[in-house]
């Protein structure tokens, strides 16, 4: 319960993002971590400026290089 009430309200957060900016995303989550794509490698760097984590005070997240996700 508590992981769908965190779910939904960091995807309230992100969509008023990308609605503020006007930069599509996607997203899903693996093993209760939420991951956030763009189609733009240069979204990345403008999402790191701009997102505002201090609108969930209680997230802990970190920001990790495209490449790094990806399995030889």
């Amino acid at each position: 319960m508590a992981a769908q009430f965190v779910d939904s309200h960091i995807s309230k957060v992100l969509q008023q993002w990308s609605s503020q900016y006007n930069i599509p995303y996607n997203s899903k989550v693996i093993k209760y971590k939420k991951r956030v794509t763009f189609d733009n490698d240069g979204d990345y760097s403008f999402f790191a400026m701009t997102w505002n984590p201090k609108q969930i005070a209680w997230l802990n997240y970190e920001l990790i290089e495209p490449m790094k996700t990806r399995q030889p």
